[in-house]
């Protein structure tokens, strides 16, 4: 008799969202769990209601043209540099133009972060679209730099003759780096909050991408690495911008 009543306990079963009993007629699955069916509906509601795909949609959008915007920032400078194209004032405005649109890039992008469940953790969401601001900041007054004083951070004093150092050049890009490295972290926390609108499969590849982000912030600087995080930052974003349309709830 007491195993009997010991096996009946065990098999009691409560709901993972409000802890009562579950009856094993009416039990649903939530991603795995067992539940109520109306708890589990409004847990997809609630989830629906906070997480807006428009904002998502705004920021694969920052995150192409920051794309497009390396490669043509990174090819302009390869040309120069060879030459293959020897006008300097040209390839010294097109340099300009691709950090420009990094900047751009950067402060639309943002705007898909600041989406991010943001009635869940606005605190987050406040605070990764910040820095992506910040970092538009510091490309977009490096551009504003490299349109005004040439392709280097160096420019020629036409009063003197000589080449002066551009202090503010070097202090903008800092920035930048110190900044790219953290949002780089923040990328990699916003994969593990989407990770149910990944897909799950999808999860660790990008991990992966955003970990080399980091380390080569930390060691290293270049074109490259802001090419992935666009990347990886574009695949984010559409993935989890997609509606999905297999059932969450299965008896």
């Amino acid at each position: 008799m007491k195993e009997a009543e010991k096996t009946e306990n065990e098999s009691v079963v409560n709901c993972i969202f409000c802890g009562l009993h579950v009856d094993p007629e009416v039990a649903v699955r939530y991603q795995g769990w067992i539940s109520h069916p109306e708890c589990a509906k409004g847990a997809i509601t609630q989830r629906t209601e906070s997480f807006d795909r428009k904002y998502f949609i705004i920021g694969a959008i920052g995150a192409m043209i920051g794309l497009v915007s390396v490669f043509l920032f990174a090819g302009a400078q390869a040309a120069f540099t060879e030459p293959i194209v020897p006008d300097y004032i040209f390839m010294t405005f097109m340099v300009g133009i691709g950090l420009f649109g990094i900047s751009a890039g950067f402060l639309i992008h943002s705007i898909g972060l600041f989406g991010l469940h943001k009635n869940y953790v606005e605190v987050y969401a406040r605070v990764s679209a910040m820095v992506s601001v910040l970092v538009a900041c510091c490309f977009g007054y490096m551009a504003f730099l490299q349109l005004t004083y040439g392709l280097d951070p160096l420019y020629h004093d036409p009063e003197t003759g000589h080449l002066l150092a551009m202090p503010d050049y070097f202090l903008a890009a800092f920035a930048s780096y110190a900044l790219f490295g953290v949002l780089s972290v923040l990328a990699a926390i916003t994969v593990w909050m989407l990770q149910d609108e990944l897909r799950g499969g999808l999860v660790p590849p990008v991990i992966l991408g955003i970990l080399l982000v980091i380390i080569a912030a930390l060691v290293g600087y270049g074109p490259p690495m802001i090419v992935l995080y666009f990347a990886i930052v574009f695949l984010i974003f559409t993935t989890a911008g997609i509606p999905k349309y297999w059932i969450e709830i299965e008896k």
